[in-house]
């Protein structure tokens, strides 16, 4: 189940930043400051202040980094539904964006090496796997929105698609084999 949210996490991040040109230009309803090039910046930082900051909450707690990490993903994608928030608003929904995805790396790290501790190899392997499948199913999730849908319709996929991951991580956390709490 860890798997399964995990990779949905992943895809919700990936649902926005695949196709981040028409995602911010219809946040600025066309013509904004915010150019493609300076909206990849903000995400790409995002994801190293993601990194570290649950990298180091992840040592510590990493139920609770990847709850941060999914929160702020959640926060970032609803900033891009705010209509008319401008270059700053969706120069920060991309930041949180890459803050959740850059965040959900360690982690995702630190709990599958405990709950796959009789498979180290696997359990190494498990995050950048995730997140290459989540890559593929928000980019073809993104896809099929943009297209049936338009833009606007690419953060509500990514709130869709962090909802579902974040509900099988919290079921997971019940079920789990440490029941949601660190140890």
């Amino acid at each position: 189940m860890l798997g399964a949210a995990a990779v949905l996490v992943a895809a919700s991040g990936f649902a926005v930043v695949t196709y981040v040109a028409p995602v911010i230009g219809w946040v600025q309803g066309g013509g904004g400051l915010l150019t493609t090039a300076w909206a990849m910046l903000a995400f790409g930082i995002g994801m190293n202040l993601g990194n570290l900051g649950a990298g180091w909450l992840a040592d510590r707690a990493a139920v609770a980094a990847f709850w941060v990490a999914g929160g702020a993903g959640a926060v970032g994608a609803c900033l891009l539904l705010v209509p008319g928030i401008g270059w700053a608003g969706a120069a920060a929904g991309l930041l949180l964006i890459g803050a959740m995805l850059g965040g959900g790396s360690p982690a995702g790290q630190v709990l599958f090496l405990r709950e796959l501790r009789r498979f180290p190899r696997l359990a190494s392997s498990m995050p950048s796997g995730t997140a290459n499948l989540g890559s593929f199913v928000g980019s073809l999730a993104g896809a099929g929105l943009l297209a049936g849908v338009g833009p606007g319709a690419l953060p509500y996929g990514a709130l869709g698609l962090l909802g579902i991951g974040l509900l099988l991580f919290a079921v997971r956390g019940i079920r789990g084999p440490f029941f949601g709490a660190d140890r």
